[in-house]
């Protein structure tokens, strides 16, 4: 085989899946939307079909309930905050300010950087 990969007929609304044989690894990649004019895609990698098409699941889950999960490097604190406002949205008050109170005591002083 030329190209070293193997392309099997995916199912409804799981985007491409291939195996990479040289890697040995499943490979994954979906199409998350538009953002500024360009088409923004998600690869995802795994040991199986299976995994990888659950991963991808999730990411359209996330997308669909607002969390960012762009490609682009961002830091932690970044991250978090934008985890924080989605978040809110599902669970209690009380528990959305607990959730705030650990990451700005213990999570961003640490983390917030990387």
């Amino acid at each position: 085989m030329a190209g070293k990969s193997k392309t099997y007929r995916r199912g409804r609304g799981e985007g491409s899946i291939y195996q990479d044989e040289e890697r040995g690894l499943w490979v994954g990649r979906v199409n998350m939307g538009w953002r500024d004019g360009k088409r923004q895609r998600k690869v995802v990698y795994g040991k199986t079909r299976k995994e990888v098409a659950e991963k991808i699941t999730v990411a359209r889950r996330d997308v669909q309930q607002g969390v960012d999960i762009s490609t682009n490097r961002q830091k932690v604190a970044d991250y978090m905050e934008k985890w924080l406002l989605a978040v809110a949205a599902r669970v209690r008050p009380k528990t959305a300010h607990s959730y705030r109170e650990m990451a700005r005591l213990h999570i961003l002083p640490t983390l917030g950087g990387i």
